[in-house]
């Protein structure tokens, strides 16, 4: 059964909780009079007959932007009118670089500088960097600004070019900063755009870029010209950017380019380096025999920060933990602070007999509320740190008096008007820090809007606000589901977690639609199994049925590989046949060691997060956590959810107010549940 009647029923509810009964009555009136004069001022028709009943509204700004911009082209006094009036909201940011671009084209600068934006485009950043320069500022941070506009792989937009041109008439953009732009657009396959790029540069240096780009576009046409090709400096760099670059669809025919052009062209440390790391790199990925030879040749100051890690997980891969040790020192510091990397220490200490050693690095990974600490704290057999505050009481009339902005974006997410409301909550909490975010986040909370803490609460000082990033929406439907199919109610709400973060219409670049994303064919795949017709691919974003479709399809990876939570999360996220293919070359290994060892980034990511999610999720709903490890079973080994007498893993932080599990109290609605 669909939830949109009953969610907006709540949502129109909350809202209107601190309104007398005819004030209740008026909004109702004056959405039913919105409704109609949207339509209108969206053709640029008369709304007039409704002004007196929304003078109040708190959408009544949207009307107004409705009008200006169904003009071909509106007034700029208009403009500044309305941004006067209405500043305070996500359609004057809009309006403010329409403003922009004007007072650019007539030198109003020191006016383009007087706007107030909370967010910008590379348009409007350029502009305002122009304003700056018109004004006569010469400071080192508009030149650092300048110089990050430059450095951008793609084109830019014409706003950008009088930026530029004061950069080189400036000395700020020579020759090298060029190149510099030139290897971004090349490693990100802009071949054609570094021609141009290439312009301002000397003949020699743009036939070095010409030949770069003939041998991106068709490198077994260009390597038959290699020896008429000048070896120059020019043709050294550029040639390495087009190896490193190939080196990313097709390492095999990377390495057999190396081979032809190191005795050719005298590489100096830099730019072979770039073509061995990459090469290295999607070898290691790739699991390739030689690998480990590859790695061998990146000078130890040179190799990046993806091919350390990948020196870890190829040694790994063969189970080489003196090897893999080795590769965790060569880590920097950064990297070795990271959680998954101390726990590899710790491991990899273990494997090597220094248990002692291991364990220290484990107690402290072990106070990490993740995956790798979760993980650590298996190790030891210790209870499981998570501290916990308090979600912070919020009153909804207070925080609406102090920002009008919140109750216009609840309001259009009463309307149904989705995008509308998104934007001017983000335009709203861009000005807002500590307290008041939480308290405003809460409020979305209150409102059924489970998806603004995710996003919202990322900062430190948020993370342990779980009550708050880690809701229990659809927990009714969710159990009743889980019982059916036999699934963990804990690892499908971790699961949605990490899938949509309780977005309800979200939608991915491959097409996977609602709370846990599904793709059609598959959606109707499993329709079919459940009796269910789906006719197109929004029918998905309805929650119920995104929810009942993705709950089968969780149990029909399941019957595919034994119920194993982690094996399932990765075939939900990469696809079965991958996983199969993963488990035909490296099965053999450890749980822990194969996850470590996907070559999909995206998928070793995914299963810890759901994993994590799911722990937490077992807490919220039962103060305490089945083991980690349970949810890990050996490749091969079948897994059964956990009875309601299994052995638990108390949560402790002795120094933190925790949170109590929440009960489903019986007899609830599902929108008293939402």
């Amino acid at each position: 059964m669909s939830d949109s009647l009953p969610k907006k029923f709540l949502r129109s509810l909350l809202l209107t909780l601190c309104l007398t009964t005819a004030a209740r009555a008026d909004l109702a009136l004056q959405r039913k009079d919105f409704a109609s004069a949207s339509r209108l001022a969206e053709q640029g028709k008369d709304w007039s007959q409704f002004a007196n009943s929304l003078a109040t509204y708190p959408l009544l700004p949207w009307l107004e932007y409705q009008r200006l911009m169904a003009a071909a082209h509106p007034d700029s006094e208009r403009i500044e009118a309305y941004v006067r009036q209405y500043g305070d909201s996500y359609p004057a940011d809009a309006l403010r670089a329409v403003l922009a671009d004007r007072y650019a084209q007539v030198g109003r600068w020191k006016d383009l500088l007087a706007l107030d934006f909370r967010h910008s485009d590379t348009d409007t950043r350029c502009r305002i960097a122009q304003a700056r320069i018109e004004s006569g500022e010469q400071s080192p941070e508009l030149k650092q600004t300048t110089r990050g506009l430059w450095l951008h792989p793609g084109s830019l937009p014409g706003a950008c070019n009088p930026v530029f041109a004061w950069m080189r008439s400036n000395g700020q953009l020579g020759a090298a900063l060029t190149w510099e732009r030139i290897g971004l657009s090349a490693l990100n396959g802009h071949a054609s755009f570094a021609r141009q790029l290439a312009l301002p540069l000397s003949v020699a240096e743009r036939l070095a870029v010409q030949h770069m780009a003939e041998l991106l576009n068709d490198p077994l046409l260009a390597r038959r010209h290699f020896k008429s090709w000048p070896d120059d400096a020019a043709h050294r760099r550029a040639l390495s950017y087009a190896v490193a670059r190939i080196a990313r669809r097709d390492h095999a025919l990377a390495a057999s380019l190396w081979q032809e052009l190191t005795p050719r062209f005298h590489f100096r440390v830099e730019a072979r380096a770039r073509m061995l790391d990459a090469i290295a790199l999607y070898r290691a990925n790739a699991y390739e025999a030689d690998a480990a030879d590859w790695l061998k040749l990146i000078p130890a100051t040179r190799d990046s920060a993806l091919s350390r890690e990948w020196r870890v997980r190829e040694a790994l891969s063969r189970r080489d933990f003196s090897a893999a040790l080795q590769a965790l020192d060569r880590l920097d510091a950064s990297q070795q602070a990271e959680p998954r990397w101390r726990y590899w220490r710790a491991r990899m200490l273990d494997e090597n007999g220094a248990g002692s050693a291991a364990a220290a690095v484990w107690r402290e990974l072990a106070t990490s509320p993740s995956f790798h600490g979760f993980l650590g704290a298996d190790h030891l057999h210790s209870p499981y740190s998570l501290c916990a505050i308090a979600t912070p009481k919020a009153d909804l009339k207070t925080l609406l008096a102090r920002y009008p902005g919140l109750l216009q974006a609840l309001e259009f997410r009463t309307l149904g008007m989705t995008r509308q409301a998104r934007r001017q909550w983000d335009y709203l909490l861009a000005r807002l820090q500590g307290e008041d975010r939480r308290a405003v986040v809460a409020i979305a909370d209150q409102q059924a809007w489970f998806d603004r803490a995710p996003f919202a609460l990322t900062a430190p000082a948020d993370q342990a606000l779980y009550e708050l990033r880690f809701p229990l929406a659809y927990r009714s439907e969710i159990e009743t589901l889980a019982q059916r199919l036999q699934l963990d109610p804990a690892y499908v709400l971790g699961l949605i977690r990490s899938e949509s973060a309780w977005v309800e219409d979200a939608r991915s670049s491959a097409n996977a639609y609602g709370l846990m994303q599904l793709i059609l064919p598959t959606a109707r795949r499993v329709a079919a199994l459940e009796g269910v017709r789906v006719n197109n691919s929004n029918a998905l974003l309805d929650p119920a049925l995104n929810l009942r479709l993705g709950s089968r399809q969780l149990a029909e990876e399941g019957k595919r590989f034994q119920q194993s939570p982690w094996l399932v999360a990765a075939a939900y996220n990469a696809g079965p046949h991958r996983v199969k293919a993963w488990l035909a070359a490296r099965g053999q290994l450890p749980t822990d060691l194969f996850i470590e060892t996907m070559p999909f980034k995206e998928t070793r990511e995914y299963v810890a997060r759901v994993l994590a999610f799911t722990q937490i999720y077992d807490w919220r709903l039962h103060g305490s956590m089945l083991p980690l490890s349970l949810r890990l079973p050996a490749v091969g080994t079948a897994y059964v959810v956990a009875g309601a007498n299994a052995s638990r893993r108390a949560v402790q932080c002795p120094s933190a107010v925790v949170i109590a599990p929440a009960a489903a109290p019986a007899g609830t609605t599902s929108a008293q549940q939402r």
